[in-house]
């Protein structure tokens, strides 16, 4: 079935685990989705069998909500999503409310993850490519000025729970989200952490700050699917 959402055309179309999308053909990831009925399998898989239905999942860089949906739609207690994109929040919500789960299984928050709170410039993605936007130390011609949040403060101040699970795809900005939460994981870590991060020529995360950080906190790190300037990682807690 075909619908407009924000000026653009797009396809009601079926995901391999049984949600649906409406899903704009420019767009990489949603093209990718619309054809393949898929995005990162490997990554879908790990979070897959992971879930339980007492988990509480952060996603934080949601996009269009894929891994969201694919949490709710396995069972999941709560997904607490994060994205500052004013784009990827409407089609976000269109998209939980096509396939009609629970409003109490879900937190949006409109707002970046950092290491502190305030306000940054994000530079934002192309049409073709939405899920590249990321945040940006300087500001940024024709940039949009958003709110920085700290995991740690919200969760101190239960605006919401810790996470069991996590997915982080923040452009760059993996090390500033986790150090945000440093005191939630020491004191109460989420047992799997799985993330994007740009790796070297053979796969490894180049970021030895990202890597110790997650060492530090009792992580071991382990690469997973296909890699080429950046690969996803599982990064599992020791406990």
């Amino acid at each position: 079935m075909l619908f407009r959402l924000l000026g653009r055309r797009r396809l009601d179309a079926a995901t391999v685990h049984g949600f649906r999308m409406l899903l704009d053909d420019t767009d990489l990831i949603q093209r990718t989705i619309l054809y393949s009925h898929a995005w990162e399998p490997e990554v879908s898989e790990v979070l897959r069998r992971e879930f339980t239905e007492e988990d509480v999942f952060y996603d934080v860089g949601a996009n269009i909500g894929y891994d969201s949906f694919l949490a709710l739609g396995v069972g999941v207690k709560l997904v607490v999503a994060f994205d500052p994109e004013p784009v990827n929040e409407a089609i976000y919500k269109a998209n939980f409310a096509l396939n009609g789960f629970s409003p109490d299984r879900l937190v949006f928050v409109s707002k970046a993850v950092g290491d502190r709170p305030g306000k940054m410039s994000f530079r934002r993605a192309p049409s073709a490519n939405m899920g590249i936007g990321s945040l940006s130390a300087e500001e940024v011609d024709g940039g949009l000025q958003v709110e920085v949040v700290s995991l740690d403060h919200m969760i101190r101040k239960k605006l919401i729970p810790s996470p069991t699970v996590m997915k982080i795809d923040v452009e760059g900005w993996e090390k500033e989200a986790l150090s945000g939460m440093a005191e939630t994981l020491s004191s109460n870590p989420p047992r799997m952490i799985l993330l994007e991060a740009d790796c070297d020529e053979a796969g490894r995360m180049k970021s030895q700050d990202l890597a110790d950080l997650l060492a530090g906190k009792g992580f071991h790190l382990q690469r997973i699917g296909p890699f080429d300037s950046k690969a996803n990682y599982v990064a599992r807690h020791s406990r």
